[in-house]
């Protein structure tokens, strides 16, 4: 584990989830997209408390974690962008229900402070990207990944959208580290040489 938070790969796609410590014991799950047992028994083993399942898209490799953990959890809330509610909806599996909606910019009572929502459509209507400004990380999801982005051309995709997302993550700061959905991490500076 990182000084600032643990990398879970999981599943057959090895989809990356993100368990971000805050205060306390309290910790932020980001995108539990399979195995979801061996994420509740690295949250306990650490001695956390879940205090927020967030999504980054509604895409099923994101997704498919969050029955045993809302099991576990019941009372912690689920986010994640209206856009993609329907991807939950009409999951083959029985998949909870966001409690909570972000949206761009959100600083709501649901993340920290610190956290910035940035809607970056174009693999997912509804994708979103998490900034930790102050720690300067982002959370990308499946929008940037190290030598790579999102595709578009699943259900739900967009290549204008996911054009213009690009071009207003690549406009950051180019020291800003970023944590994909899947692979390694990266950093805006070093993805803007080569999109």
């Amino acid at each position: 584990m990182s000084e600032l938070f643990l990398t879970i790969p999981v599943g057959f796609l090895q989809t990356n989830c993100y368990l971000v410590p805050l205060d306390g014991a309290k910790c932020i799950v980001i995108d539990p997209g399979d195995e979801g047992e061996r994420i509740a028994a690295e949250i306990e083993g650490r001695q956390l408390e879940p205090c927020l399942f967030l999504l980054t898209h509604g895409h099923s490799d994101h997704t498919q974690g969050l029955p045993a953990l809302h099991a576990k959890w019941p009372d912690v809330p689920i986010a994640m962008h209206k856009s993609d509610l329907f991807m939950l909806e009409k999951s083959r599996k029985s998949l909870p229900l966001p409690t909570e909606f972000v949206e761009e910019g959100h600083k709501g009572s649901i993340l920290p402070k610190n956290w910035t929502v940035l809607h970056t459509p174009g693999h997912t209507p509804g994708s979103c990207c998490y900034w930790l400004k102050d720690k300067g990380i982002l959370f990308s999801g499946d929008t940037l990944f190290n030598m790579g982005i999102g595709r578009t051309d699943l259900p739900g995709g967009n290549q204008n959208s996911m054009e213009r997302s690009l071009k207003r993550l690549l406009a950051l700061d180019p020291s800003i580290k970023v944590y994909p959905g899947h692979g390694p991490e990266t950093t805006i500076g070093a993805e803007s040489k080569i999109i």
